[in-house]
């Protein structure tokens, strides 16, 4: 008989599913609190199951990230520098069922389960996956903060909810932010937000 099929993650695209590498341009965007907006493009590449992404300011200096699929969402961690990653959970009740990448590990998607309390707050375990220790998540007002503290040391991000799921940039310690986008054919519609931010900017992209 054939061997079985690999298992992936639950809720990670195949790298065969879609492929969204081209060049994009910021349509419309908006600062956390509203605080003007700016323009530009963005390149997508891809990197086995992952992307990576580069921002073109128009006026302004700009910003490299990593991102993969989960669903309709493109789940980005964004930073100037260092090691940096991105994460997506899916919110099953007391448990989150997601994936992450780390910059140091191109193109690899990890999986990743954490059991706690319902309600997206308080302490997590990590109960499934290859990293060992808890994770600390705290609604801070459009944003959420997310610190894991493992065998290896901690980690600090910044998080964004939308309907089920939960996206998150994360780093060690230096800046670092997220974004989610919503995939809707040649359109991506972002919210993104750094690190110790409680508010949210809004970003929409289209590819050429």
């Amino acid at each position: 008989s054939a061997p079985a099929a690999p298992a992936r993650p639950p809720g990670a695209a195949t790298a065969g599913d879609v492929d969204l590498a081209g060049t994009y341009d910021i349509t419309s965007s908006r600062n956390p609190g509203g605080q003007g907006s700016y323009a530009g493009n963005v390149l997508l590449s891809r990197s086995g199951d992952t992307y990576r992404i580069a921002w073109i300011i128009a006026k302004g200096a700009g910003y490299e990230g990593i991102a993969f699929l989960q669903g309709q969402t493109l789940a980005v961690g964004w930073a100037s520098g260092g090691p940096y990653g991105a994460a997506a959970y899916r919110i099953e009740g007391d448990r989150l069922r997601g994936q992450w990448i780390a910059s140091d590990r191109p193109g690899q998607i990890e999986a990743e389960t954490l059991q706690g309390p319902e309600g997206l707050t308080g302490s997590y375990r990590i109960v499934e996956g290859s990293r060992s220790g808890t994770v600390a998540i705290a609604r801070t007002g459009d944003t959420y903060a997310v610190t894991w503290t493992l065998s290896t040391g901690a980690l600090k991000g910044v998080g964004l909810r939308s309907g089920d799921q939960l996206v998150v940039g994360w780093s060690p310690g230096q800046p670092v932010g997220v974004v989610s986008y919503a995939i809707e054919g040649r359109q991506l519609t972002g919210r993104w937000a750094s690190l110790g931010s409680s508010q949210a900017g809004a970003e929409t992209l289209l590819r050429r």
